[in-house]
């Protein structure tokens, strides 16, 4: 570990450190995970030194999943508070690790997995729970990371263990799209994954708060969350169930129909910027046909 701190010999500690794991098997977990946990509290720790110790980290539990579950919470809590640190190589190697983490998880027994949200025996509660924590955080590389890594676990984990948490992660991801979100553009990004997973019926249950959320972002003055707006609600309108995409629905206060969607997206059809006139255009292909002029128009009053 102490290698990894010296330009000359980090790439030996690396490969030593993945020597250890690979020849200690099982009974080296008890030793390993402790002391690279411990390593992540040592003040100025640098890039290279986080990035390996992730990646062994990961390495260890792929090799032995049931070894090293019994530190997957701490082990997880240890790699998202790593999302906070300033360099991207950082963000980009912890949610790589979070991601190979919850595919690996798939193994183990769903009876012992903690409850998250209403949806008991949930594998990615471990991963989802501290993840939606970091988006809360007030600092947007905290957050940004949260986003990618939650991406990441989504697009690697079982798609039954996805499928069971999606009931939870979804609206919470919703809710997070308040004005003090720093990092609008990630968690945009994260949302479209998990609308990408998401079953029609889910789609359908909460459509017109996703509308709303795309229509809000939508009137952002930053480009790259416009832009992230229109990508997001794409799976929303592919979605083949009607209910998913239909013209009525709206959930509550601030709901969003259809038509007021188009008109959002049709706000920024012609954007200064490529990225959002693509994506806006994209979107506008998919809306269902606008409702002709003379139907919204009252009947005619009845001849005297």
């Amino acid at each position: 570990l102490g290698k990894l701190d010296e330009r000359a010999t980090e790439k030996q500690g690396g490969v030593e450190l993945r020597g250890y794991l690979e020849h200690g098997g099982a009974d080296c977990i008890p030793t390993l995970v402790p002391e690279i946990l411990k390593n992540f509290k040592r003040p100025k720790l640098c890039t290279v030194a986080v990035c390996d110790c992730v990646a062994v980290l990961a390495d260890a539990v792929e090799r032995e999943p049931e070894a090293a579950s019994a530190y997957l919470q701490s082990l997880v809590k240890a790699v998202v508070k790593q999302l906070s640190r300033p360099d991207a190589r950082c963000r980009d190697a912890c949610a790589g690790a979070l991601g190979r983490m919850a595919a690996a998880c798939s193994t183990l027994p769903a009876a012992d997995a903690p409850a998250w949200g209403h949806v008991p025996a949930q594998r990615l509660a471990h991963f989802f729970a501290p993840l939606m924590g970091a988006l809360g955080d007030p600092n947007a590389a905290q957050q940004e990371g949260g986003a990618a890594a939650i991406v990441a676990v989504l697009r690697r984990a079982a798609a039954a263990d996805v499928g069971a948490s999606l009931p939870v992660l979804l609206p919470r991801l919703l809710r997070s799209l308040s004005p003090s979100l720093l990092a609008q553009t990630a968690v945009l990004v994260a949302l479209e994954a998990t609308l990408d997973a998401a079953a029609p019926s889910l789609l359908g249950a909460h459509a017109s708060a996703i509308r709303a959320a795309a229509a809000k972002a939508l009137e952002s003055k930053d480009f790259k969350v416009r832009g992230a707006a229109a990508k997001m609600v794409l799976p929303l309108l592919r979605a083949a169930d009607a209910s998913a995409a239909g013209n009525d629905g709206v959930d509550g206060e601030d709901g969003v129909s259809v038509e007021n969607l188009r008109a959002k997206l049709e706000a920024v059809r012609y954007d200064r910027f490529e990225q959002v006139r693509k994506a806006a255009g994209a979107a506008i292909a998919l809306l269902p046909p606008p409702p002709p002029a003379d139907a919204a128009a009252p009947p005619p009053p009845p001849p005297p």
